[in-house]
């Protein structure tokens, strides 16, 4: 199997970080250009008055969002992202919380995200879009790079 077609899952595994361990992330599935996650979500993850501290959210949407992405990329193509906004709607406690994502659009440079997470009772805690920018390694421009 060549690299650029790796299964879904694997493209999310490879593209992965150590950050997403810390978020409590589980891929639950993924298909091109979707994904949904859970995050198991501790007390050490609450502000002052026992929400879940809105940098959280906006990691665990950005992560959501980025496993969507990587679902779309090809081998060699990395995705700095050149926007990100986060609407909170409701506040969110310690426990499973499940983040859904999907590409709006993909073009040759640019690719659209947005997200959803929710607790478990369904309910919309955040929202989020993300603006990405589809780069190429250095080592995969070619020559005249």
């Amino acid at each position: 199997m060549t690299p650029a077609r790796r299964p879904i899952d694997a493209k999310i595994r490879h593209r992965s970080a150590p950050c997403h361990d810390l978020l409590g992330r589980r891929v639950i599935s993924a298909t091109a250009g979707t994904s949904e996650l859970t995050f198991d979500v501790g007390e050490s993850f609450t502000n002052g008055m026992g929400n879940i501290q809105g940098g959280f959210l906006a990691a665990m949407l950005d992560s959501a969002m980025g496993a969507a992405l990587s679902t779309v990329l090809e081998e060699g193509e990395r995705p700095p992202t050149v926007e990100m906004k986060i609407n909170f709607i409701k506040p969110a406690k310690p426990g499973t919380l499940r983040g859904t994502a999907r590409v709006v659009h993909r073009g040759r440079s640019v690719v659209f995200v947005e997200g959803d997470l929710h607790d478990d009772s369904a309910s919309l805690l955040a929202r989020g879009t993300s603006t990405n920018i589809i780069l190429l390694r250095p080592s995969e421009k070619g020559s005249d790079a």
